[in-house]
C-alpha cells in the first residue's frame, strides 16, 4: 500500500498554489555544493524556491520497505499518510463492487485520485491551518493616522522580537533562503529524521509572532491584512511542524510543504500591501521607532 501513496503526491500539491512561475516549478538549478550538500550558488536569487523543490523530491513517499511477514500498514493508521492508503484501499474495493472487471490501474485516473486528495487536504487544513478568526482581533473603530502609526509599530515590535534582523543564512549566496530550510533539506538527504529537531526554535518563533499579533489592537482598515498576517505566521508554524514528520507521515510532510510555500509566496504580498500603506499615510519612522525594522523588507520591493 505504500508504493501506492507516492502517486496521490501530485493530486495533494495542486491543492495549493504553485510557488515558481506559471507552469509549475522547474528543475532546480543548484550550481555548487559544500561538502554538507547545501547550495553555494543559487541561480536568479530565488534559491528558496529551488530547495523547496528539492525538499518535494525528498520526501520519502513510498520509498520504505515493507518488513518481512508483517502484514500491516508501514504507516500509522491515525496519521494522514495512513489514512490516505486507507482511503484509497477502501475507494478501490467500493468501486470494485460495483463493477468487477474494474482494473487496478484505476487507482492511477484523475477523478478518482482528486476526490481522494481533496479529502486530505481538506482534513490536513483543518487540522492546524487558519486558526484565527475575525472575531478574534481588537478592532480600534474611527481609528485617525496615529492609531495607525501605533499599530505599525506595535507590529515591527513583534516582527523584531522574534525575527531579529540576519536570521537568515549568511551565506551572501543564499542570503534569501530561510535557514529552516537549509535544515530540512539537508535533514531529508541525509534520512537522519530526529535532527528535524532543530527546527523547534523557528517553530517558537512563528507560534510567538502570530500570538503577538492577535494581541495587537488593530485599525479597522487593517483587519483584513492583520487577519491574514497573523494567519499566515501560525500557518508557517503548522507547516514545519508538519515537515518535521517526514519520516513517520510523509504525506503530512507534503502537505506542509505546500503550505509553506504557499505561505512564503503570501508574505511577499502582505509586506507589499504594508509599503503601499506606509507610503499611502506619509509615514516616515526614525531609527528609534519600531517601525523602522519595516525598511530592511519594503525597501527591497
Amino acid at each position: 500500500m505504500a508504493g501506492g501513496i507516492s502517486f496521490f503526491y501530485f493530486d495533494l500539491k495542486e491543492k495549493f498554489p504553485k510557488s515558481a512561475k506559471e507552469g509549475g516549478i522547474s528543475k532546480p538549478k543548484i550550481t555548487a555544493r559544500t561538502g554538507n550538500g547545501l547550495p553555494v550558488s543559487l541561480e536568479n536569487g530565488r534559491g528558496w524556491r529551488e530547495l523547496l523543490e528539492e525538499i518535494r523530491l525528498n520526501i520519502p513517499l513510498g520509498d520504505q520497505k515493507k518488513p518481512p511477514d508483517t502484514p500491516v500498514l508501514l504507516y500509522d493508521e491515525n496519521t494522514l499518510t495512513g489514512k490516505l492508503a486507507q482511503a484509497t484501499a477502501e475507494r478501490y474495493f467500493e468501486l470494485k463492487k460495483l463493477s468487477p472487471n474494474l482494473p487496478t490501474s484505476v487507482i492511477n485516473q484523475k477523478g478518482f485520485s482528486k476526490e481522494i486528495a481533496e479529502e486530505i487536504t481538506a482534513l490536513y487544513l483543518a487540522n492546524g491551518a487558519n486558526p484565527y478568526a475575525p472575531n478574534s482581533i481588537a478592532v480600534i473603530k474611527n481609528a485617525d493616522v496615529n492609531d495607525r502609526r501605533r499599530y505599525l509599530n506595535a507590529l515591527a515590535y513583534v516582527l523584531k522580537t522574534n525575527f531579529p534582523a540576519g536570521n537568515k543564512n549568511n551565506s551572501n549566496a543564499a542570503e534569501e533562503v530561510p535557514k529552516e530550510i537549509l535544515i530540512i533539506l539537508s535533514t531529508l538527504k541525509t534520512k537522519q529524521y530526529e535532527t528535524l529537531s532543530d527546527l523547534d526554535p523557528y517553530i517558537a518563533h512563528y507560534v510567538n509572532a502570530a500570538k503577538g499579533f492577535i494581541s495587537i489592537p488593530v485599525p479597522g482598515d487593517y483587519v483584513q491584512f492583520h487577519l491574514r498576517l497573523s494567519n499566515s505566521f501560525a500557518n508557517v508554524a503548522y507547516a514545519l511542524q508538519s515537515m518535521q514528520k517526514s519520516g513517520s507521515d510523509p504525506v503530512t510532510a507534503v502537505m506542509g510543504r505546500n503550505l509553506y510555500s504557499t505561505e512564503i509566496n503570501a508574505s511577499r504580498i502582505l509586506m507589499t500591501y504594508l509599503k503601499l500603506q506606509i507610503e499611502k499615510n506619509e509615514f516616515v519612522f526614525s531609527a528609534e521607532e519600531d517601525g523602522h525594522y519595516f525598511y530592511q523588507y519594503i525597501n527591497k520591493i
